[in-house]
């Protein structure tokens, strides 16, 4: 139970001191457009590409209205899409693929998500980091608490053991 203590402290502090806000300035964000090439569904959001772009794109759930976003995409058809999205890529551990992260989504110049709506729906699931990092550090405090208690019981109980070995 130690162990455990001092892992939900540190996960913690990490949430406290060290979180990275997954936010973008908009003056950084790149642009790109072309055609739809391919849209694939995943766990938290889609991947897309465009046609005569090398880049790999990302829009994730966090984001907002990712159904809709994914639907218009998926009519788009011949239609032109206009992205602005972030210079630095994510991806997942076990592949190479890199995604960049998708800030604003136009389709022949139809506005279907902007940086406004993308950064509000981002910082409102970002406001929780904090109160995450405070339950981690009381949980930890308390099971630390409950560790210490119950060695002391055990140490106090000790020297009746051998009365009953079966316990």
């Amino acid at each position: 139970m130690s162990v455990l203590a001092l892992c939900s402290v540190a996960m913690g502090l990490y949430f406290l001191l060290f979180h990275d806000s997954r936010l973008q300035v908009e003056a950084d964000l790149l642009q790109a457009s072309g055609q739809l090439s391919w849209l694939k569904k995943h766990r938290y959001g889609f991947h897309f590409a465009l046609k005569d772009q090398q880049q790999l794109f990302s829009y994730s759930n966090n984001a907002g209205s990712s159904d809709q976003v994914k639907k218009a995409l998926e009519t788009a058809g011949e239609k032109q899409v206009s992205l602005r999205y972030q210079k630095k890529t994510h991806g997942p551990l076990f592949s190479d693929d890199r995604y960049h992260s998708v800030w604003d989504i136009q389709i022949d110049q139809q506005v279907v998500r902007t940086y406004p709506q993308i950064k509000s729906a981002i910082t409102a699931s970002e406001k929780l980091v904090p109160w995450l990092g405070w339950f981690f550090v009381c949980a930890g405090f308390y099971l630390a608490y409950d560790a210490r208690k119950a060695y002391c019981n055990i140490k106090r109980n000790a020297q009746f053991h051998h009365l009953f070995p079966w316990g």
